[in-house]
């Protein structure tokens, strides 16, 4: 980017990047880490475009039969919509980043990504009995995703009892 400052740059996130996310904007299913002069342009009207454009795709994503036939679709559909959501929680929207957690949940249920985003999300508003509950439920569906969970999760770490 300093050697082509010209130049637009995004990228999809396929493992949380939290460092890009202070000057980045949602671009889509993307990250827009063009934002180089430091001004926080990541607005509520921004916010809410990008909820929108998560709310459209997992519309059309659940309403098409090839998507909701394939795993790896929905898996994917549903990584994308938690990297959003992780971006919106790093910019203090954490409304906007719970209802993308709740719709990456809708698209793949046993995915632990948004658990654990909502989970921090729901403990950092301070709604930790929410967070147990929505953390003892999802482990008793999914018992295979407690170690997962608590790697990535400050809200598992400390809700959950470890084995």
């Amino acid at each position: 980017m300093a050697k082509n400052p010209g130049l637009d740059f995004a990228l999809q996130e396929s493992t949380p990047l939290p460092g890009t996310y202070r000057d980045a904007l949602p671009l889509g299913p993307l990250m827009d880490l063009s934002n180089r002069d430091g001004v926080n342009t990541f607005t509520p009207e921004r916010a809410a475009q990008s909820l929108d454009y998560l709310r459209d795709r997992a519309r059309e994503i659940l309403a098409d039969p090839d998507a909701v036939g394939s795993d790896t679709a929905l898996k994917s559909y549903s990584h994308d919509t938690v990297s959003a959501g992780n971006l919106l929680a790093a910019h203090h929207f954490p409304a906007e980043a719970e209802e993308a957690y709740r719709l990456a949940l809708q698209l793949w249920p046993g995915n632990p990504e948004p658990i654990g985003g909502l989970a921090d999300v729901l403990v950092s508003g301070g709604r930790a009995a929410e967070a147990r509950q929505l953390l003892e439920t999802f482990t008793q569906n999914h018992p295979d995703q407690l170690k997962t969970l608590e790697r990535i999760s400050a809200g598992a770490r400390a809700l959950l009892p470890m084995p």
